[in-house]
């Protein structure tokens, strides 16, 4: 259907919702059926899709984005795939700061709808023993520090 839609133009915000959401569930089952590597995938093309919807200024799909993203980083976590699990950590970093500011900006004072996804991701984070911190910070490379300075890990 994404095939024949996208190049006509018709492939709207609504349908890429959908489709990004059918990934997020396919990713669950695939996850309590014990298969954590297709989870892991089906999460990632949702967050490539929430992507773009909340970069063409669909904001309500940030809560859906950033949970993908921090899915995708538990699973990656889980995997031992340090390498992967550092490109989560920094992309959910690198695009909560500016979807913040651009929901200030739009809505004022109101919570952002994924404040709860932030905390859970915090708390992901923070939950990882010694060797696991190791293991990211490495993957992290250069951006190692400023890891380590936003989490208190100095």
């Amino acid at each position: 259907l994404r095939a024949e839609l996208e190049p006509a133009g018709r492939w709207e915000v609504g349908l890429r919702n959908d489709l990004a959401k059918a990934y997020l569930n396919r990713g669950i089952a695939h996850e309590q059926e014990g298969r954590l590597t297709e989870a892991v995938a089906d999460w990632e093309r949702a967050a490539a899709i929430y992507r773009t919807v909340v970069e063409q200024g669909w904001l309500p799909a940030g809560a859906d984005l950033l949970k993908a993203m921090l899915w995708a980083l538990v699973g990656y976590r889980d995997l031992a795939d340090w390498p992967s699990a550092a490109q989560y950590l920094w992309a959910f970093i690198e695009f909560y700061q500016p979807l913040e500011a651009l929901w200030a900006e739009q809505h004022g004072e109101l919570e952002p709808p994924w404040r709860d996804i932030v905390g859970q991701f915090a708390g992901a984070v923070h939950g990882l023993n010694p060797d696991q911190r190791a293991a990211l910070l490495e993957a992290l490379g250069e951006n190692a520090e400023a890891v380590k300075r936003a989490f208190g890990w100095e």
